[in-house]
C-alpha cells in the first residue's frame, strides 16, 4: 500500500514546508523509528511547529503516535505481494498505455521488460527518469525499476506527475516502494556494484516470471 493511502495524506493540501517533511519521512521511513522529533528538526532544518502540523495531517497526535503508525505501515507492507495481483492488473490493462522507467544500469532491465511486453502486444514505452522528466507522455500505468529505490533528482517530479497505478520492482522499505501501488522485492544487494550487469539478474528473473504468467493469462 502507498504511504499516502495508509496515512490518508493529500499532498495538494500540504504547505511547501510540510511537503519537505513529507518527502523526508517517505524517503527515510524505516530509520524514522530510531529518531526523535529533535532529530527531525535537525535533519530537515524545519521548525517543530511545522513538523507537528504535518503529523496532525498524517492522522496522528504527535511523533510517538506517528511512529506507532509507521510501524503498522511497515508491518502491513511486509505481507508478500502475490505476483498474480500484478499480472492481473497488467492483463486487465492490456489495451492501455504502460510506461516503464528506470535509471542507470537498471534501465537495461526496463528496456528488456519493454521488449517482452511488446511481444505480447502491450502498448508500452521505456524511458529513463530524466527523459520522462522532460517529455511526460500519457500513461495509464507506470512500472518503475530501481535497484535501491532511493529518492533522487528527477524521480519525485516524474512519479508525482503520473498519478496512476504504479508497479515497482525495487528494494522493500525504500522511497519508491513506499509510494508504489504494488511492489516486488528485487533482492538487490546493499554492496552491489552498479557497473556490474549481474546486479540486474534478479530483476530479469522477476520479469521472466511476470511475462510467463501474463502470457498464460492472455492465451
Amino acid at each position: 500500500m502507498k504511504y499516502n493511502d495508509f496515512f490518508q495524506i493529500d499532498e495538494s493540501k500540504l504547505s511547501k514546508s510540510e511537503l519537505e517533511i513529507h518527502n523526508f519521512m517517505v524517503a527515510n521511513i524505516k530509520s524514522v523509528l530510531d529518531l526523535n522529533i529533535v532529530d527531525i528538526e535537525k535533519k530537515t532544518f524545519l521548525s517543530r511547529a511545522t513538523i507537528e502540523r504535518y503529523l496532525k495531517k498524517a492522522g496522528t497526535t504527535g511523533f510517538k503516535t506517528y511512529k506507532i503508525k509507521v510501524n503498522e505501515f511497515l508491518n502491513f507492507n511486509k505481507q508478500p505481494i502475490v505476483y498474480e495481483q500484478i499480472t492481473d492488473l497488467l492483463v486487465a490493462n492490456h489495451n492501455k498505455k504502460i510506461g516503464i522507467t528506470a535509471q542507470g544500469t537498471t534501465f537495461l532491465a526496463a528496456q528488456y521488460l519493454n521488449r517482452r511486453l511488446k511481444f505480447l502486444k502491450f502498448d508500452c514505452e521505456a524511458d529513463s527518469f530524466m527523459e520522462l522528466h522532460g517529455v511526460k507522455p500519457h500513461f495509464d500505468i507506470m512500472i518503475v525499476l530501481s535497484m535501491r529505490g532511493d529518492q533522487y533528482s528527477g524521480v519525485t517530479d516524474v512519479l508525482d506527475y503520473y498519478d496512476v497505478p504504479m508497479i515497482a520492482i525495487t528494494k522493500p522499505d525504500s522511497y519508491i516502494a513506499n509510494i508504489a501501488t504494488l511492489t516486488i522485492d528485487n533482492n538487490s544487494r546493499d554492496n552491489m556494484n552498479l557497473i556490474d550487469l549481474d546486479d540486474i539478474s534478479g530483476t530479469i528473473n522477476i520479469i521472466e516470471t511476470l511475462i510467463r504468467d501474463i502470457a498464460r493469462k492472455l492465451d
